[in-house]
C-alpha cells in the first residue's frame, strides 16, 4: 500500500451534474458525521451511548465507516474522484492495489499471514484517519479456477 496526499478537490473533476451532487452529498455527510454521532446522538447503539465502556455494563462503540463503491473501465475518474473526496475531506489516502494483495496470496503465501497484511492495512488507515482506496478488483480475481460461471 502506498500514501498519497491529495493535491485537487472535486472542483477539479469534470462530471456530470448529477454524479457531482452525489460526491458533493458524501462530503457533507462526512463533514456532519461529529455532529450527528456525538452531539445529536445518532452513535449511540443498543448497547449503550458513544464512549461507554465496559465497566457501565455498555459494550464501546464502533465508530462507522462513510463507504463509496466507484466502479468503471480504467480511466473513467473512480481514483481521481477518491482522491478528490480525500482533498475535501482534508485526509490523505492509503492505497491499496487489490491485484497486487490476490497475487501475493497465490503465491504460496500462509492466507493467515496474507489476511494478517491486509488487516494490518485498514487498522493503519483507521490510525492515520486517512481515506482506504482499494484498486485494481477485477471479477476475474475473486473467481477460483475451480469455480465456474454457468452460461446464460
Amino acid at each position: 500500500s502506498k500514501r498519497l496526499v491529495p493535491r485537487s478537490g472535486l472542483e477539479s473533476l469534470v462530471l456530470s451534474t448529477e454524479l457531482k451532487q452525489r460526491l458533493m452529498e458524501i462530503v457533507s455527510f462526512e463533514k456532519a458525521r461529529p455532529l450527528l454521532l456525538e452531539t445529536w446522538g445518532f452513535g449511540e447503539g443498543q448497547d449503550g451511548p458513544v464512549g461507554a465502556n465496559s465497566d457501565s455494563g455498555f459494550k464501546s462503540f464502533k465508530p462507522m465507516a462513510t463507504t463509496a463503491l466507484f466502479w468503471g473501465a480504467a480511466g473513467t475518474g473512480k481514483s481521481a474522484s477518491a482522491e478528490a473526496l480525500g482533498f475535501e475531506f482534508g485526509r490523505a489516502l492509503k492505497v491499496l492495489n487489490f491485484a497486487e494483495v490476490a497475487s501475493e496470496l497465490k503465491l504460496g503465501q500462509k492466507s493467515s499471514q496474507g489476511a494478517g497484511a491486509l488487516e494490518t492495512t485498514f487498522e493503519e488507515a483507521r490510525a492515520a484517519d486517512a481515506v482506504l482506496v482499494v484498486e485494481g478488483i477485477r471479477v476475474e480475481s475473486l473467481i477460483d479456477e475451480g469455480d465456474s460461471i454457468p452460461d446464460r
